[in-house]
């Protein structure tokens, strides 16, 4: 009996039903090969670090750029102190603020920023010159955070020692200015005219120049976060970003909640909220298997802040950049 060939039409169909296999079966290799991963890719990072101009001052500090991050400070004066005390710091603070006078000085029953504290110590320095000085007293930053452009100080103490009857008296507060500018983070001078020489040698040493400009400078400058990349490591598997950073506030006061964009050739591949960081603080953020849009991006990006919601000390660092 002879077999019944097939018809046009049987064979039409199925070469559409074959050809519609090997698109399925080409489509789903393209599928696999965007979307499954490949081999581990370290990747480079670039990441715009704008070169800071370093100041230079006659006035040195224990530490460069050295201060309170507002103007305002406060005080409070032991009960310990007396009169006389209390009347002499009060006048070293207003001499200050006489010649700096964007810096405000008012007393605090609440946590101030300096505490001056009077002891019935009493103390000598080693002879110079052939006469003894008395030390009349101490004073410093207790604490300070180091941020990466500042060194905050947080906390300040003046010691004001028994007065010896054999030492220089004055009637300028040479002592309370001196104490201060100590707290202010201003280390000693080897000038015998400057109110910060070591020894209290006359009445006319004066508060130099080269401080109050510093001061000037360091207190007119407008305290602002600045947010940057640390530590920034990415690798890339395939369609898959794995990465692990850091962002620091190196500024002056504690940022805004903001957001870190992460794009795939400019779109938006993902945000993340990010909540306030603390000056001088950080958070890290680790993450693997991200997926891309593409899986060879020209370019890949996190950006801080893309919207400019928050003011920085400077905007031009808050990009990454990844170039596959």
């Amino acid at each position: 009996m002879e077999q019944e060939k097939p018809s046009l039409l049987t064979n039409i169909l199925m070469s559409l039903i074959t050809l519609i296999l090997l698109v399925v079966l080409f489509l789903a290799l393209y599928f696999a090969y965007l979307n499954l991963p490949g081999p581990l890719e370290n990747l480079n990072i670039d990441i715009d670090k704008p070169e800071g101009q370093e100041v230079f001052s006659q006035a040195k500090q224990f530490y460069p750029h050295m201060k309170f991050n507002h103007q305002r400070i406060t005080y409070h004066i032991n009960q310990d102190c007396s009169t006389q005390q209390k009347q002499r710091v009060i006048e070293g603070f207003k001499e200050i603020q006489n010649n700096i006078p964007f810096l405000i000085f008012e007393t605090t029953l609440e946590t101030p920023d300096i505490e001056v504290s009077c002891t019935e110590e009493e103390k000598t320095n080693t002879e110079s010159d052939g006469k003894k000085y008395f030390v009349a007293g101490e004073g410093g930053a207790k604490e300070i955070i180091q941020t990466g452009n500042y060194y905050i100080i947080t906390q300040g103490v003046i010691y004001l020692f028994k007065e010896n009857k054999k030492a220089i008296q004055c009637d300028y507060p040479n002592v309370e200015v001196h104490e201060t500018l100590h707290v202010f983070g201003f280390d000693h001078t080897n000038n015998p005219q400057s109110i910060m020489y070591p020894l209290l040698t006359d009445c006319t040493q004066t508060l130099d120049q080269s401080i109050i400009e510093e001061l000037k400078r360091l207190y007119s400058e407008e305290n602002l976060p600045e947010l940057t990349f640390e530590n920034f490591t990415a690798t890339k598997s395939g369609r898959y970003l794995n990465f692990n950073l850091t962002i620091r506030n190196t500024g002056s006061i504690n940022s805004e909640p903001f957001l870190l964009t992460i794009l795939d050739n400019q779109e938006v591949v993902d945000t993340r909220e990010i909540e306030s960081i603390n000056f001088g603080a950080g958070i890290s953020l680790q993450t693997t298997n991200l997926k891309l849009i593409r899986k060879n991006p020209e370019q890949i990006q996190f950006v801080i802040d893309k919207e400019n919601k928050i003011k920085e000390l400077d905007k031009t660092n808050n990009i990454a950049i990844i170039n596959p």
